[in-house]
């Protein structure tokens, strides 16, 4: 099944190889995701070979990100329309915690999710927002047939409920990746970047010198340290 949410920009492969070498010489692992991205970081933070999972989309938790953390960015702001920006503050979201707080277990916050609307699924089931789907899912437990027949799914769907339910509880991903840190190649990045992309070499030593600095010194800011 296609995504069905609209993307104003599209990546090429061009476009995704030049990042990834880019990656590599930042001293970076990079791990080639079978299909989504944030499956296969849900998987690897599942596994705990990662501490959270840094992404604006909420599917990282439908996936079963344990932690997930939104608004992360150098400048604290994020672009709201035309040329307005607005502040934004880091923000960590425990699944665990929340399904406590909600309760309902992780089965039930992927059908609250598909009543209201996911990637998969645009729109949701007409007429039904998160408090009511809140109360469905609750009253309904583990039995989702009856959920679906009971909001009449295939009103609004002409695929299965449970297509869009197995995308995010099967989603294919590496188990067999590893994960290799490395020193940053300062020559190679300076080629991809002011040789073959035209950056400013005055902009880019810089940065450079700051990153070598404080990979040398083991001082970078942990993400723990944002909240």
């Amino acid at each position: 099944m296609k995504k069905y949410a609209s993307r104003t920009t599209r990546l090429t492969e061009g476009i995704i190889e030049e990042s990834k070498k880019l990656i590599s010489a930042l001293g970076l692992p990079i791990i080639q995701a079978p299909s989504e991205g944030e499956a296969q970081a849900a998987c690897i933070a599942k596994n705990t070979d990662a501490d959270y999972c840094v992404s604006q989309d909420f599917d990282s938790l439908l996936f079963g990100c344990p932690r997930l953390v939104r608004n992360l960015s150098l400048i604290g702001k994020r672009k709201k329309s035309g040329l307005s920006y607005i502040t934004i503050h880091p923000e960590l979201i425990d699944l665990s915690e929340n399904l406590n707080n909600l309760g309902i277990d992780q089965n039930q916050l992927i059908a609250l999710a598909m009543l209201v609307g996911t990637d998969y699924n645009i729109g949701g089931v007409k007429g039904i927002g998160p408090k009511n789907a809140l109360k469905l899912v609750k009253r309904y437990g583990s039995s989702l047939d009856s959920l679906f027949d009971e909001v009449k799914w295939g009103n609004f769907f002409n695929y299965p409920w449970k297509e869009v339910y197995n995308l995010f509880k099967k989603m294919p991903v590496i188990t067999d990746y590893s994960i290799e840190w490395k020193k940053p190649d300062r020559d190679e990045v300076i080629k991809l970047l002011v040789d073959e992309h035209d950056f400013a070499a005055e902009r880019v030593n810089p940065v450079l010198d700051r990153l070598l600095k404080n990979k040398e010194s083991k001082q970078q800011k942990g993400l723990g340290e944002f909240f």
